[in-house]
């Protein structure tokens, strides 16, 4: 997966769900093999949405992991689950965390990393994150 932007509201729980397929052989460009998921067993996997892209001068907003107890700061928001054998991919943030988490204006920056049982860190997506306020109040 590549360019994926992703939409977080205030005071919502955010869980998408995505699955990571194998290529068709000798596809060119690549094309993933919808009926031949990524085997994720032994993986782990780390995410962080940041203001801007530059390693200088950004701003940390979230960080999501794999066997993560997430705390609500935003060194340890949120956590991700692997799916083994189904190549399933879900990242969550609570209700709890996006109610308090620092807004922003504009687009923000994600990736996520699977980090593979050898220790390869293999880009598994990325994109631009916006974040909604919410409007109705209690």
């Amino acid at each position: 997966m590549s360019g994926l932007p992703i939409a977080i509201f205030q005071n919502r729980d955010w869980k998408p769900m995505w699955t990571y397929y194998n290529p068709i052989p000798n596809s060119n460009p690549p094309a993933p093999d919808l009926t031949n998921p990524v085997n994720l067993t032994g993986y782990s996997a780390k995410m962080q949405i940041r203001t801007s892209k530059s390693q200088i001068g950004n701003t940390l907003l979230a960080t999501l992991a794999t066997g993560a107890t997430p705390d609500g700061s935003p060194g340890n928001s949120g956590r991700i689950t692997l799916g083994g054998s189904a190549g399933t991919v879900s990242p969550e943030l609570l209700a709890a965390f996006t109610e308090t988490m620092q807004a922003w204006v504009g687009d923000a920056y994600w990736d996520m990393e699977l980090i593979s049982p050898s220790g390869g860190k293999p880009c598994f997506a990325y994109g631009t994150a916006t974040y909604t306020p919410t409007v109705t109040v209690p």
